[in-house]
């Protein structure tokens, strides 16, 4: 390789122009590692407070349920988001993804409330 190819290929104005098909098409750069680890962390952390809830036996049965339920959707939009790199994809996918989780989580909410689990629904 030549000197000058070298500098041709180091310079920041022919990298910029090289990936300039990519930024236009709004593609995002994906995060460092350590954000990867830190999501993983709070996933841990919440799925602590899941397991040490079952074990609270002074709360209503509707009261850990809809705790749980909140907690598995923040769990499943973190993974979504991050993990299935969800957040880089284009909107029209993001909508569809949680319009159709949106669209579950109503029909299990009212299979719960048809089930008798939430008292105060009838």
């Amino acid at each position: 390789m030549t000197d000058q190819a070298v500098t041709e290929t180091a310079d920041p104005a022919h990298a910029e122009a090289t990936d300039a098909p990519h930024a236009a098409a709004g593609e995002a750069h994906h995060p460092r590692p350590s954000a990867y680890v830190g999501i993983a962390i709070i996933l841990a952390i919440v799925t602590a407070l899941e397991v040490g809830l079952y074990y609270v036996d002074d709360l209503d049965d509707w009261v850990v349920t809809t705790t749980l339920i909140v907690m598995m959707a923040v769990k499943f939009f973190l993974v979504a988001t991050w993990f299935m790199h969800l957040r880089f994809e284009a909107p029209v996918f993001r909508t569809l993804f949680y319009g159709g989780l949106t669209l579950a989580m109503a029909a299990y909410a009212v299979f719960l409330g048809a089930s008798g689990v939430f008292p105060f629904i009838d």
